[in-house]
């Protein structure tokens, strides 16, 4: 549900095990360290979202606090600690949170967007001078068998095809990761558009809480919440016919919507 969903998809498909040697070809020390801060800051979120679940507040804000100090974008810990903050209606800082979140999102995923590439061509120039290896030992062999066998020249022969294979195993994984495209950038998750609607509606910012919970039901068609808010802004707003149309997409998408809710729009529609 959170960001985490997502960022293991942008950070541990391409980062985790960074330090697993030949597994993980490319990567640069800096971007292990980063991996490794990124691992520890979630420890202490899961801490913090089964504090959240039980409904102990404080202390889940405790852990989320751990949690930024150990890596400050993170975006699922801001995105929590705004759920906090519009719980306990503090709007503004939950507002300050939940857009914290958004621009953290955006940045780590361009942070792993640029590493990515950056590792890509690394990876190239690995490639290139593993090939030219390979070519290296095969003349090696070449020259190695084409003198009288010996026990030095069979050793030797050994040796330099046994590096050879190395090499082009090596070129070969390095080709599957090579296969993989740098990611687009990916949309906000849902939920934090949802949780942005709703502090923007708890502030009484209806136009701006509508556009998020449209952004929700975009990315998220399914997302009943929302399709339940955005009618009953519009109905507030008297726009009874935008309000039973977001009711009837919810159905569309296969959301239970209030038919109270629902009759009453169609008998005030049905007056006018």
């Amino acid at each position: 549900m959170l960001l985490r969903t997502v960022v293991v998809v942008f950070l541990s498909a391409s980062f985790a095990g960074a330090g697993a040697g030949a597994a993980q070809i490319g990567f640069k020390q800096d971007e292990r360290a980063l991996v490794q801060k990124y691992k520890a800051s979630n420890a202490k979120l899961e801490q913090a979202k089964a504090l959240f679940a039980k409904g102990k507040f404080d202390q889940a804000e405790a852990k989320i606090r751990n949690c930024l100090e150990m890596f400050p974008k993170n975006p699922d810990a801001q995105y929590l600690r705004a759920q906090i903050e519009l719980r306990r209606g503090d709007l503004g800082p939950a507002l300050a949170s939940i857009e914290g979140a958004e621009r953290s999102f955006t940045e780590v995923g361009q942070l792993y967007s640029f590493t990515h590439q950056e590792m890509l061509n690394d990876l190239r120039d690995q490639k290139s001078k593993l090939e030219e290896s390979v070519r290296a030992a095969e003349e090696e062999v070449a020259v190695l068998k084409g003198q009288p066998r010996s026990e030095f020249s069979v050793a030797a022969t050994a040796a330099a095809e046994g590096r050879m294979q190395q090499d082009k195993n090596l070129i070969a994984q390095i080709d599957r990761q090579l296969e993989n495209p740098v990611p687009q950038t990916l949309d906000l998750p849902a939920v934090y558009h949802y949780i942005h609607g709703n502090i923007l509606f708890k502030m009484k910012k209806f136009p701006d809480a509508a556009r998020e919970y449209q952004e929700t039901v975009r990315l998220d068609a399914g997302h009943g919440a929302a399709y339940n808010n955005l009618a009953s802004i519009y109905f507030a707003a008297g726009h009874y016919q935008q309000a039973l149309d977001f009711l009837s997409l919810a159905e569309k998408n296969g959301v239970k919507v209030n038919p109270a809710f629902k009759k009453d729009l169609e008998q005030r529609l049905a007056g006018k």
